[in-house]
């Protein structure tokens, strides 16, 4: 590699652009002329290897099968690395070793990406990979171009300001050239690679020989504002929004951003949301694609209203938006339905993988690391049926015993026992209506944990605003997300704790505020003490300690040890929920 770089350098009279085009190319060649040979020499070496092993033993010979099988594994397993690098299967970083696996894995990805037809903004089919190329430039050519706002300096004062003068100092500072060693550091070493093929695994590698002058670049461009055009070359990452996309507006660029607004359906409110769209506009500098912009009404609405509305908004009218953000914003009577796509991708993303190519542990992490992940988001925001749960599990028993061609293979074990942690002795699968119940107590927790946020603030609004989320009951018409996440409140509050800082807002009788195994509770009658009666009744505020004489006279030896052992803070804080 040095030679290949000091001969490029040399050539290309110090640009480190040819520099890095040469070095490519070069090691292209030797691809060609070493790596190409690899498999050969391994079909070789096997053939060896069955040869000695059939011959009489001794001390020659088994040096010989050794030295055979340590070139056999070192090539094979570059052979793996290199199928890995062309699979990028970053779900699967810990899975198979299965070369024939990653070689499928690429294969697949490659045909699944490939565009092969593309209607221009004539409406004419297009199939030559130039003219692909040149409706994409155009597109994005038209979609870059200004128009040439009229930017109004008021509307800048509505922008609340971010950035401190201390963050203005520090981000005026030069760039050194230790931060573009560490930016390169915090880059995947096979994402993405540019129009030049190298990935930033080669800048890593070879850092030490190629990285003062990458370095010299990027810094004349951080600090001095030379942009060489060569730089800015780069690949256009387009993202389907549909199976055999033939349109541009079937894909869109990898950023995304996704919103979606309320307004009530009246004149005023439209055209100021129409205003708020052309001052945001003017001044972020972006076009707002009304062609992508969609607007739905209530089914009570009058039809001239309706018409008078779209007319100022200039946007398509759909009956509902059938997804956001993956999951449906309207869920009918059937949840079967509504949750239908769910199982789908499972069944898609499963049905994808030949069982040949993966080996047990290979099975094991396609199914823990991407089949059990899809459902994830939509779990922790509805309950789903019950049904559904069991078809997941289903859909994940048939592949792990081998059920293929219609014909089911034979189920060694149980549910049970394929839903059983690994500490048990079971294999770790999720029990996905026990995990569903278990991410929407989880979300319970996070309206409590954090009021704050936007989602807490409309539910507190909506359901509960004098008390706990989990104090109070479904309210009137509650949502279908509103439903699912009550009805993980039971499982919550089994397991959640006080901790006690003054006492003052925890119950004796009835809150769970002891620790250690065992419901939480004192075992203790009401004796004594009322049965409202605090927690800061059995402590002494003047000293920030337990009252000693109190507790032992009110509770039993079991719950006195349990409620000595509870630390006080001499600052008596606030009473917590953990």
């Amino acid at each position: 590699m040095k030679d290949i770089w000091e001969e490029s350098d040399l050539m290309g009279m110090g640009q480190w652009d040819v520099s890095i085009q040469m070095c490519g190319e070069k090691l292209r060649e030797w691809d060609a002329k070493v790596y190409k040979k690899v498999p050969r020499r391994t079909n070789w070496l096997k053939r060896r290897l069955e040869r000695l092993t059939n011959m009489r033993l001794s001390r020659g010979l088994v040096e010989e099968i050794r030295e055979v099988e340590e070139e056999l594994r070192v090539l094979r397993r570059s052979q793996e690395t290199a199928a890995w690098q062309r699979c990028r299967p970053f779900v699967l970083r810990d899975g198979d070793r299965n070369t024939a696996y990653f070689h499928n894995k690429a294969t697949e990805r490659k045909k699944r990406n490939r565009i092969t037809r593309m209607v221009d903004k004539d409406g004419v089919m297009k199939e030559e990979k130039e003219e692909i190329a040149e409706i994409v430039v155009d597109y994005f050519n038209e979609l870059s171009t200004t128009s040439r706002p009229q930017i109004n300096i008021d509307d800048l004062g509505m922008i609340n300001k971010c950035v401190t003068e201390e963050m203005n100092t520090e981000l005026d500072n030069m760039f050194m050239m230790e931060e573009v060693k560490a930016g390169l550091k915090e880059m995947h070493p096979c994402k993405s690679p540019g129009p030049d093929g190298l990935p930033a695994l080669f800048y890593k590698r070879y850092w030490d020989l190629i990285g003062a002058k990458i370095t010299t670049v990027v810094l004349n461009f951080l600090n001095g504002g030379q942009m060489p055009e060569q730089l800015n070359y780069s690949h256009v990452v387009l993202i389907p929004k549909k199976k055999d996309p033939t349109n541009m507006k079937d894909l869109r660029p990898i950023s995304l951003y996704d919103s979606i607004v309320f307004v009530r359906a009246n004149d005023r409110e439209a055209t100021v949301n129409a205003d708020i769209l052309r001052r945001y506009e003017g001044l972020s500098g972006k076009k707002v694609n009304l062609d992508k912009c969609e607007t739905s009404f209530s089914n009570n609405l009058e039809s001239n209203i309706r018409e008078s509305t779209k007319s100022i908004l200039v946007m398509r009218e759909v009956e509902w938006h059938d997804r956001y953000l993956g999951l449906p914003t309207l869920l009918g009577r059937s949840k079967k339905v509504s949750f239908a796509s769910i199982k789908d991708r499972i069944w898609k993303k499963l049905q994808g993988w030949k069982e040949k190519l993966l080996s047990r542990d290979g099975k094991e992490v396609l199914i823990k690391s991407v089949a059990q992940a899809i459902p994830n988001y939509a779990m922790s925001c509805f309950k789903l049926p019950t049904t559904f749960c069991h078809e997941f599990e289903s859909i994940i028993r048939k592949l792990w015993w081998g059920s293929s061609g219609g014909k089911n293979g034979i189920h060694w074990k149980n549910r049970g026992f394929m839903c059983r942690p690994k500490v048990e002795g079971g294999l770790g699968f999720h029990n996905f209506e026990a995990f569903n119940e278990a991410l929407l107590a989880k979300q319970l927790w996070r309206l409590y944990s954090q009021p704050h946020s936007l989602l807490a603030r409309i539910y507190k609004a909506r359901y509960h605003p004098h008390a706990c989320p989990w104090e109070v009951g479904l309210g009137a018409a509650p949502s279908y997300a509103w439903r699912s996440i009550m009805g993980a409140r039971q499982l919550l509050i089994q397991r959640v704790r006080w901790r006690i800082g003054n006492g003052k807002c925890i119950n004796i009788w009835q809150d769970r505020w002891l620790g250690g195994e065992g419901s939480g509770r004192v075992i203790n009658p009401t004796r004594l003490l009322h049965e409202n009666a605090c927690v800061s009744t059995l402590i002494d505020e003047n000293n920030g300690c337990w009252r000693d004489d109190l507790i032992k006279e009110v509770f039993f030896a079991v719950d006195y040890e349990r409620i000595k052992s509870i630390h006080i803070s001499r600052r008596l804080p606030e009473d917590k929920l953990c």
